[in-house]
C-alpha cells in the first residue's frame, strides 16, 4: 500500500470517528519497536553459553546454536528447558540460565537509525514518553545500553509498579500520561506488536500507530479488528509529515 493510500485511511479514520487531534505527546513501546528485540535475545543466548561452556566445558558455539535457532523457529518461554534436554542436562536448574539471560548487560543491542533519527531530532519538538513490560533489570539493562533515557519525559516499566497486564489495561497509560502532564487527546503511542502493544492505548482514546518494518521482529503477527493500530507506517523517518497531515484534518 501506498504512503498516499495509508494517509487517505488514516484521514477517512480521523473524520468518521470525528477525531480532531493536535499531537504534543508521542509514547512509544521499546522492545522491536525502537531496537530488534532480537539482537537482545542472541546477547543473552550468548550470556547463557558462556556459562553453560564455564560449567560443563560443553562448546559455547553449540548451546548458542542450539538456542538461536530455536527462538528464529518460534520457540519462546521454554528455551532453556528445551536447551538441557537437547545437551543432556535436563537435571540441571533452569532457573540459573533464566536469570542469567535476564540479567545480563546487553552490550551490543543498537537503536533502528530511524528511531535514532527521530529522538534525536524531536525530543524538544514533543513529549516523549516510553511505555515497556518486562522484568525490571531486564528492561534497565535495555534502556541503559541503548543510552536513550536523555530522550524521554518520563520512562515506565509498567511490571515494576505490578500492571501485569499493561497491554491491555489503561493504567500504564494513565500514569505515565499524569506524570509528562499530557491528554490522551494529544497523545499518540507507537508500537509493534498487534497482540500486546495497543489495547490498552486504543480504551483511552488515544491513537495508535504500528510501526511494521520489512524482516522487523513482529512483521508477520497478523492483527485483528480488536487489537489493530489505527494507523501503519513501515519507517519513524515519515513520522513527522504524517503529524503534520494529522494536524490538518479538519
Amino acid at each position: 500500500m501506498t504512503r498516499l493510500n495509508k494517509f487517505f485511511l488514516l484521514k477517512k479514520y480521523l473524520k468518521r470517528n470525528k477525531v480532531n487531534i493536535m499531537v504534543k505527546t508521542i509514547i512509544f513501546d521499546l522492545d522491536g519497536t525502537l531496537y530488534p528485540e532480537k539482537k537482545f535475545a542472541e546477547s543473552g543466548f550468548r550470556a547463557v553459553a558462556e556459562y553453560v561452556f564455564k560449567q560443563h566445558k560443553i562448546s559455547q558455539n553449540k548451546v548458542f546454536g542450539i538456542l538461536f535457532n530455536d527462538f528464529k523457529k518460534g520457540i519462546r518461554n521454554k528455551n532453556f528447558n528445551v536447551l538441557l534436554k537437547k545437551i543432556g542436562l535436563e537435571n540441571n536448574n533452569v532457573e540459573k540460565l533464566i536469570k542469567i539471560y535476564r540479567s545480563h548487560y546487553p552490550k551490543k543491542i543498537v537503536l533502528y537509525p530511524d528511531a535514532l533519527k527521530f529522538l534525536k531530532n524531536n525530543n524538544k519538538n514533543f513529549k516523549l514518553g516510553l511505555i515497556t513490560n518486562g522484568h525490571k533489570i531486564t528492561q534497565t539493562n535495555k534502556i541503559s545500553a541503548l543510552s536513550i533515557r536523555k530522550y524521554f519525559k518520563a520512562i515506565f516499566i509498567a511490571t515494576e509498579f505490578g500492571d501485569n497486564d499493561w497491554e491491555k489495561s489503561m493504567a500504564s497509560f494513565n500514569f505515565l500520561l499524569k506524570k509528562i502532564k499530557s491528554k490522551p487527546e494529544e497523545t499518540i503511542y507507537i508500537g509493534d506488536n498487534p497482540k500486546r502493544d495497543f489495547m490498552g492505548a486504543k480504551k483511552m482514546g488515544i491513537l495508535t500507530i504500528r510501526i511494521k518494518r520489512k524482516n522487523g521482529d513482529c512483521y508477520n503477527i497478523l492483527a485483528n479488528n480488536k487489537n489493530k493500530a489505527n494507523f501503519e507506517v513501515s519507517s519513524l523517518i515519515s513520522l513527522n509529515k504524517i503529524i503534520k497531515k494529522i494536524h490538518r484534518v479538519k
